[in-house]
């Protein structure tokens, strides 16, 4: 055998190897797998085939997408809702949710996005929207002494809408600020009212001589 027909032999199986390699993948229980074809007008959009465990494919025809199943946290940059009036409350949400099992081929094709695009985007906007929405049917001094009540309107709106995108919702922490001159306005409001009570409550003292 020639120097150039083993130089041939060698590229061959270098390339043979690296097809293999690169046309092998895992995907473990905690993940959804999908395999998607390249081929087609649509992209592959109707042609979606939820894989799991080892996975052989053609690396030129198809992909493999992976979705976590597991609880993901994901820490929202702040944003500002407006109440009854115009006044601005700050929000500085964290949301925890999962990807629903059996649902990562429908998200595929409606975002055709991995997971951190969906949720710096399309979660994003579900989260701020679930919040402006409610926040416009408190007033600013029922936003701030009725939390609880909001929260769960909030909460109620979203796991709504993650449902109907295949997420399910756990839960999310709000970090509501108002303003600060409206916190001092309440406060001193709130401060008056106690100590009306308190004074109302009192019983006075009568000595007996």
């Amino acid at each position: 055998m020639t120097k150039i027909s083993i130089g041939i032999w060698a590229a061959i199986l270098l390339f043979v190897g690296l097809f293999v390699v690169n046309s092998c993948t895992t995907v473990d229980a905690s993940h959804e797998g999908i395999k998607v074809s390249k081929i087609g007008s649509d992209r592959g959009a109707n042609d979606i085939e939820n894989v799991t465990g080892w996975i052989f494919y053609n690396p030129f025809t198809s992909f493999i997408e992976q979705y976590p199943t597991f609880t993901q946290t994901k820490d929202f940059d702040p944003f500002t809702v407006s109440a009854k009036g115009g006044t601005l409350f700050k929000i500085d949400p964290t949301l925890n949710y999962h990807l629903v099992k059996g649902q990562g081929a429908n998200v595929y094709r409606k975002y055709r996005k991995e997971l951190p695009d969906i949720e710096n985007n399309i979660l994003r906007t579900i989260v701020y929207n679930s919040y402006r929405d409610v926040a416009n049917t408190f007033t600013p001094d029922s936003l701030v002494n009725n939390r609880v009540g909001f929260e769960e309107q909030v909460e109620s709106k979203l796991r709504k809408a993650l449902s109907d995108d295949g997420f399910s919702f756990e839960n999310i922490t709000s970090n509501l600020t108002p303003p600060e001159s409206l916190q001092a306005m309440i406060d001193a409001k709130n401060t008056a009212v106690q100590n009306a009570l308190r004074l109302n409550n009192q019983v006075p003292s009568r000595w007996i001589c």
